[in-house]
């Protein structure tokens, strides 16, 4: 059955990866909140302008690993595979808790990618060393400082063996 020919369907399809919003721009909108004055709107992003936004910083915070109750675990390398869009200059952080409940942090700064550009996926390993419970990976990128695509991260390390 196709698009708009079934009993009740609408003369127009609206293909759902878009969130509903039909355009004859082909171009994918995405709701934001503008933190100047909290207002939601929507905002086009161009692929062909690439990933490196000159005026705004960019972040990805990964969620909390969570190993088990009471283990604290040592994190000593963490690996990135990337699609090498160019050199990028970023900052991995490390955060988590100790036993006192205080908030540790370790935080390395690396350049990632080739000039020129060779647009296929790399791999990075970088030494960086935390031991605390609750650890969460931050990834951030400077305005202007290169376009950054991740395509996997992984953690390193091991858990401390102690019974409960």
């Amino acid at each position: 059955m196709t698009p708009g020919t079934g009993p009740g369907a609408p003369n127009t399809y609206v293909p759902l990866s878009t969130g509903g919003v039909f355009g004859q721009s082909k171009a994918a909108l995405f709701p934001v909140l503008n933190a100047t004055d909290n207002r939601s709107e929507f905002m086009a992003f161009d692929p062909t302008q690439g990933f490196d936004d000159d005026e705004n910083d960019s972040s990805y915070t990964f969620r909390v690993e969570d190993i088990a109750p009471f283990r604290t675990p040592t994190v000593r390398r963490i690996i990135l595979s990337y699609t090498d869009l160019g050199e990028v200059d970023i900052t991995l952080t490390l955060t988590g808790n100790n036993d006192s409940q205080q908030v540790v942090s370790s935080s390395a700064s690396i350049t990632l990618g080739n000039n020129p550009a060779t647009n296929k996926i790399l791999t990075q390993k970088v030494d960086l060393m935390l031991t605390a419970m609750n650890q969460q990976l931050s990834i951030n990128r400077a305005a202007g400082s290169g376009p950054l695509s991740l395509t996997k991260v992984w953690l390193i390390g091991e858990v401390e063996e102690v019974k409960i």
